[in-house]
């Protein structure tokens, strides 16, 4: 079990501060950092950014971004001084569960942490993953303490806790299921049979909800401890899942009818302190505790 860091105790809540934030680095400008990249400078910003592909660096810059090369594959990500040049450090890189890098995950991120603090950075989001709550047959939100019952999930909360230790201020934005351009949910289950947990909610996030929520977040300069960004609407995963095929055309994935393991995740900070609001999922209307709690 991991040792939980108590939020109260622990965290700083900076709002509206005095330092203006001009210059921000994305270290990860990828199907998330790019489009992000893009609304921030839409918005008056300068943004720096770093790739792991030296093919997409003039991509980047021709997007207008500062881009630097990163080196990946190790435990430690060197960046450019360019880099460490920002009022804001924004960390979107991939925790590699699926490529069997998990392990190194908290020890990139806080090896990225370190040289935000020796440059004199005072802030940083770090987006993470509401993969840290356990499906514990319950709903959660902010105020609730994780406790990860994956090791993907533990891969992810070891790092949360390491931003948690930052000595400047640490934002932590935990996205539910990303999905859009490039990332169809109909294509993640089509044809399957026998899937588990068909009566299970979903927790799902759009692109574009996650990209506006957090360029209102660095707007409005809210910063510190941790958010919960998600869909208000949670159907069960087989209705979510075939209803999305059937608009693909694709063929129909096939569930049990069963919910062994499940949560509800609710993003009660977004709304209640920066009054933003994402989108129900098309098709299906905001759930209804969601509502309440908002």
């Amino acid at each position: 079990m991991l040792a939980e860091v108590p939020a109260a105790k622990n965290t700083k809540f900076v709002t509206n501060m005095n330092h203006t934030i001009s210059t921000i680095s994305i270290i990860g400008c990828g199907w998330l950092g790019l489009p992000l990249a893009k609304l921030l400078m839409d918005s008056g910003y300068r943004v720096r950014g770093s790739t792991t592909t030296a093919e997409k660096v003039p991509l980047l810059r021709d997007a207008g971004i500062d881009a630097y090369l990163v080196e990946a594959g190790t435990d430690q990500l060197l960046l450019h001084n360019g880099l460490l040049n920002a009022d804001l450090l924004l960390i979107n890189i991939p925790p590699g569960n699926k490529s069997g890098l998990g392990s190194l995950y908290a020890a990139r991120v806080q090896s990225l942490l370190d040289q935000a603090a020796q440059a004199g950075i005072g802030q940083v989001i770090m987006t993470s993953s509401t993969g840290v709550y356990p499906d514990a047959c319950r709903h959660f939100d902010e105020q609730e303490s994780s406790e990860p019952d994956t090791p993907g999930g533990i891969n992810i909360r070891q790092a949360e806790l390491a931003a948690q230790n930052f000595p400047g201020t640490a934002t932590i934005v935990r996205c539910g299921g990303l999905f859009g351009p490039g990332r169809d949910p109909a294509r993640f289950f089509a044809g399957k049979t026998g899937l588990p947990d068909g009566q299970a909610p979903v927790n799902m996030l759009s692109l574009q909800d996650a990209v506006n929520f957090i360029c209102q977040l660095i707007r409005k300069q809210t910063f510190g401890g941790v958010y919960n960004a998600c869909s208000p609407s949670h159907p069960a995963k087989q209705d979510y899942y075939r209803y999305a095929a059937l608009r693909a055309g694709l063929a129909l994935p096939e569930f049990r009818e069963e919910a062994k393991k499940w949560k509800v995740v609710h993003a009660n900070r977004a709304a209640n302190e920066l009054n933003f609001h994402f989108s129900p999922l098309e098709g299906f209307a905001p759930d209804r505790l969601s509502e309440k709690n908002t």
